[in-house]
């Protein structure tokens, strides 16, 4: 029996995703969010990269990233705001995150309130593949 435990937690854990947790971060956790999203995004070297972005009301955000199938958890922090400018859509909300340290700003096109599209730095929607997007989807 206790073989059988062994090997149904190894089929089970296997072919899944990291576990995001804990995140969001402690020091932020009792900030007033406007929303927590996530999404898989394809990668170049590995299997995919989960993302998971926690926006806050008082304008700070925090950003993690894992790449599936290899060692590393990225982890952000910085300010965003509401601006505009896509090209597919050039009046629609665009969310720009400012991280704290030095490095261009992300932007993500917002389509609606539970749906960010990543933009390229011409301001272009990201096309992913067959498997995964550059979409983020509210969660929280």
């Amino acid at each position: 029996m206790t073989r059988l435990l062994a090997v149904l937690s190894l089929v089970l854990g296997c072919g899944g995703d990291p576990p995001v947790a804990p995140w969001p971060p402690p020091a932020l956790a009792d900030r007033p969010l406007v929303g927590i999203f996530e999404g898989k995004f394809p990668c170049d070297g590995c299997e995919r990269i989960k993302t998971a972005l926690a926006l806050y009301q008082d304008g700070r955000y925090a950003l993690r990233q894992i790449r599936v199938a290899e060692e590393g958890i990225d982890d952000s922090e910085g300010r965003w705001a509401t601006t505009h400018g896509a090209r597919a859509w050039p009046e629609g909300p665009v969310v720009e995150l400012r991280p704290d340290a030095d490095g261009p700003p992300t932007l993500y096109l917002k389509v609606d309130e539970n749906v960010l599209l990543l933009l390229d730095r011409d301001l272009n929607v990201r096309v992913g593949n067959a498997a995964h997007s550059f979409a983020l989807s509210r969660t929280r």
